[in-house]
């Protein structure tokens, strides 16, 4: 509605942009991200009600290509917003290829484009680099234009409980997805990073400038994806970006965790 107000700045890194804007509630979700401030250059990020099925994913078809759509893959795609990514990505003409390891994720979730001629699923572990028949990330992300990094295991007490766990997979799976990204060429990646970043913070709303001081290994984990996010962005020129995901909520979220 426009009762939104705008809750985070325009942050520039390396001199490249990203907003956030205001907009009415879609698909049950929070906060739409006006996708093509997303192409404006490598090592951006932004922060605040976000949800990455709320883009506007119609800016896509600004960068065409392979014949008027995008080959995107999407991980932890059935997942909560995964999934609702995986249908807005479908429901524009794109083609997704989704993989989750089903730890969190359900494929019901996928239900209503499971069958789509442009969907392929895929049960996998991206922090397991080497299936029967040899390296298998570096192929999932051939001719990939698009990376969208959701796949994590989230919630602050199992991290305290296991953190070792959450370390595999949001830091070694988010390298591993990452340097497979790279050496692909993909045009852009995509992060989802955590508003536990910030711990406790002094000030509501939080400004994305605010001290990142997690408090939790599970927090702590998506701040260290989100620096080894910009760090390729800088080093080796990938174009990516990191949103910090505050909490999200709609259809099919979890309800306990």
């Amino acid at each position: 509605s426009g009762f939104w107000r705008r809750i985070t700045h325009v942050r520039q890194v390396q001199g490249f942009a990203c907003r956030v804007y205001p907009c009415p509630l879609r698909l049950g979700l929070h906060i739409h991200v006006d996708i093509s401030w997303w192409m404006n250059g490598p090592g951006s990020f932004c922060s605040g009600l976000l949800c990455l099925a709320c883009i506007n994913i119609r800016a896509l078809n600004k960068f065409h290509v392979n014949g008027g759509n995008m080959n995107c893959l999407v991980t932890g795609a059935a997942g909560f917003i995964g999934s609702h990514l995986c249908e807005k990505l479908i429901e524009h003409g794109h083609t997704v290829v989704g993989i989750d390891n089903l730890s969190v994720g359900r494929v019901e979730n996928l239900k209503t484009i499971f069958k789509h001629a442009n969907f392929t699923f895929e049960k996998v572990d991206v922090t397991v680099r080497q299936s029967k028949s040899g390296h298998w990330l570096g192929r999932k992300l051939k001719d990939i234009d698009w990376v969208f990094h959701l796949a994590a295991l989230a919630d602050i007490v199992p991290s305290i409980n296991d953190p070792f766990s959450y370390h595999r997979a949001n830091v070694e799976g988010t390298v591993a997805v990452l340097d497979a990204a790279r050496k692909q060429n993909v045009k852009r990646f995509i992060y989802a990073a955590s508003s536990s970043c910030y711990g406790i913070p002094n000030e509501y709303p939080t400004l994305e400038s605010a001290e990142m001081r997690p408090e939790y290994p599970y927090a702590l984990t998506k701040m260290v994806g989100e620096q080894y996010v910009m760090h390729w962005a800088k080093v080796y020129k990938l174009p990516a970006l990191s949103l910090r995901l505050f909490n999200v909520y709609g259809p099919r979220a979890r309800t306990a965790g």
